[in-house]
């Protein structure tokens, strides 16, 4: 699969589809940021209300953007495929390796998901 390319200054909807043929409780969607992207807390009073992230559905309960990855957590999915966004800016030129997304259910470690890693290139405008 070719990199993803992006120029710095980009944003860009970040989204994750979790998928379960059974109901699932307390799942974690954890995902990692190669180091030339940056999480965007639309929380923030000075955010742009023009750039917002499609919705997530709406059993994704709750949101964290730490300094290296985004979480969500949702409370119970019933069988079905389910979408989280959120939005992401390009900040520093390079290439990078973008670690996959992982879903665990937190009292059920058998029960989990991992998408692909990818590739990304991020270059100045």
């Amino acid at each position: 699969m070719p990199p993803l390319q992006l120029q710095t200054g980009d944003v860009v909807d970040v989204g994750l589809e979790i998928a379960g043929d059974r109901p699932m409780t307390h799942l974690q969607i954890e995902d990692f940021l190669p180091a030339g992207l940056e999480a965007i807390d639309r929380s923030f009073a000075i955010a742009n209300p023009a750039v917002t992230a499609q919705p997530s559905a709406w059993e994704i309960q709750h949101q964290e953007i730490r300094g290296d990855r985004v979480r969500g957590y949702a409370e119970r999915l019933e069988p079905g495929a389910y979408e989280f966004h959120y939005l992401a800016r390009a900040v520093t030129p390079g290439q990078y390796q973008w670690p996959g997304a992982t879903v665990t259910a937190r009292y059920s470690p058998e029960t989990f998901g991992r998408t692909v890693a990818a590739q990304l290139h991020l270059k100045e405008p």
